[in-house]
């Protein structure tokens, strides 16, 4: 049985965070959530070719000042080839700009048709990986690959393109060449976020000799950083991924004892061993969950994980108490919805397990697919309650939806592993933990009507971006620096420190410019 704990390691994002303290907003640019790089060019005409170059590691707003100070002097020039030279980078370099505050905001398309119109004024490198990322982030390896390759014929000693190209290699499941990639953008310039993808993609390969590897390139990377918790649950993650249970309980329990305060290592470590005892709870391992929301009362995963293991053992008062408590934090999330709804029914208060069971249904939505189909459950059981209560015409369309699901939960089971779904509708362990799954490796949608991309992000969609409040007022202010915007001034660039989970992905390699020798 493959582990599928996958989207709980989303909160692998919140705790990379502790890795980098603070960083320039433009910097905020990767391709996967081991990607993080700085953005910035050496502007050349769209008809030169570049020679390979380092990265600089100049802020693009400093570049863009220089350059509109260069179109200012190149108009006193009277040199109509000058003037339109310097106005062609000029319009590169903002497009470029805002397609970055794009991808900080995650309007992916946006950000694509503004690298787009930048690569129309100017074919340079940088924007071509910063199409990269943004095709990858919209779940199109392919598209991705195609913009890395044009970076790398640009520049062909680019350690962005070399990464950007790793993590759609990876995305694509193709490891080998992912290791080649990466291995490429480490020899060029090492740091953390292209060395722990590529022990990811060592590991990936499971083999005895890539895995030693693996070990060779994370013992590096703490050998540069500094031993830490944070790491530890890191490199769990990537032995988790590789189904290297035992490597990766090895390493949660490092992380615990160096600090057992590190975010998320008690819950993991929780998790790992749960998988290993094959999903039956046991004292030690209930600790583990009680640890972790001790050292964390406000933490969603490990409020909710409690209360679905006291739901299992048909603990309902103490169950109740975690899982409202998730609510509280983050009422979004459907999973800790269905379970108040499955303990009212257990405890006959149908008119609340109602409403908890529509609710789940209602944050459900379209994602009916997640956690395999555990809103079936909710299905299943609003379809008695109806039943039970003399409405039974209202029951007809939930047990029909329901008996739709568990059909095509039997037909992903028998493609993916063995096992079977039982009548009831019952909810496995490994779907219980994997919360988010929201079909990550399809491409996102296109939007269906023209949308201008310099425009100021629709509200509804900046708050589906994760961006705190400090980093939305970064942005707003990193978008009216740039002259395509009316009120544009010379001006420094901002800074903020990233909080959000896909931010904080995004930043780690910046932590104080720190190299890694291999």
């Amino acid at each position: 049985m493959t582990f599928v704990l996958n989207h709980a390691f989303a909160a692998l994002s919140r705790l990379r965070a502790s890795l980098i303290h603070s960083l320039g907003f433009l910097f905020l640019l990767l391709a996967v959530p081991v990607l993080a790089v700085s953005q910035s060019t050496v502007p050349v005409g769209a008809a030169q070719q570049r020679t390979a170059s380092p990265p600089s590691t100049a802020p693009a707003t400093d570049e863009l000042q220089r350059l509109l100070h260069a179109a200012v002097a190149a108009s006193d020039t009277g040199d109509p080839r000058e003037v339109a030279r310097a106005n062609f980078l000029v319009l590169a370099l903002a497009f470029r700009k805002l397609g970055n505050v794009r991808v900080a905001e995650s309007a992916f398309p946006q950000a694509a048709e503004l690298y787009q119109r930048s690569l129309a004024w100017e074919d340079a490198a940088e924007t071509h990986v910063g199409l990269a990322i943004a095709d990858l982030y919209a779940n199109r390896p392919d598209d991705s690959l195609v913009e890395a390759s044009k970076a790398l014929l640009l520049d062909p000693k680019s350690a962005r393109a070399f990464n950007i190209q790793g993590k759609a290699w990876m995305k694509k499941r193709d490891y080998r060449k992912a290791v080649d990639s990466l291995e490429r953008s480490v020899q060029l310039h090492s740091e953390f976020e292209s060395a722990y993808a590529l022990g990811v993609s060592l590991l990936s390969l499971k083999d005895p000799e890539s895995k030693k590897k693996a070990v060779q390139v994370f013992d590096t990377i703490v050998s540069t950083m500094g031993d830490s918790g944070s790491l530890h649950v890191l490199f769990g993650h990537a032995y988790r991924d590789a189904e290297m249970q035992d490597d990766a309980i090895r390493e949660l329990r490092k992380a615990v004892a160096l600090d057992t305060h590190t975010p998320h290592a008690h819950y993991f470590l929780g998790l790992a061993l749960l998988w290993k005892n094959e999903w039956t709870d046991t004292p030690e391992i209930h600790r583990e969950f009680v640890t972790e929301l001790s050292n964390f009362p406000r933490d969603f995963l490990a409020n909710y994980f409690l209360g679905y293991l006291d739901s299992n053992d048909r603990r309902y008062d103490e169950a109740n108490l975690h899982l409202k408590a998730a609510t509280e934090i983050d009422a979004s999330w459907p999973e800790p919805w269905l379970f108040l709804g499955l303990n009212a029914y257990a405890l006959g208060d149908l008119p609340r397990s109602e409403a908890y069971l529509q609710k789940c249904i209602e944050l459900t939505g379209k994602d009916e697919s997640r956690g395999n189909y555990q809103v079936r459950r909710a299905y299943v059981t609003l379809g008695r309650i109806l039943t039970t209560s003399g409405r039974a015409d209202e029951a007809a369309p939930y047990l029909e939806r329901a008996r739709e699901f568990q059909k095509q939960s039997l037909a992903e089971a028998q493609q993916v592993v063995a096992g079977k779904a039982s009548e009831e509708g019952s909810l496995s362990p490994a779907a219980a933990v994997a919360l988010l799954n929201r079909q990550e490796d399809q491409p996102l949608p296109m939007p269906t009507q023209p949308v201008d991309p310099t425009l100021p992000l629709d509200s509804a969609v900046l708050a589906r971006s994760g961006l705190s409040e400090e980093n939305k007022k970064a942005a707003a202010a990193e978008e009216k620096s740039a002259p395509l915007n009316p009120g544009h001034k010379f001006q420094r660039p901002c800074h903020l420190r990233s909080h959000s989970p896909r931010l904080s992905f995004r930043a780690r390699s910046l932590s104080g410019g720190r190299a890694l020798e291999f």
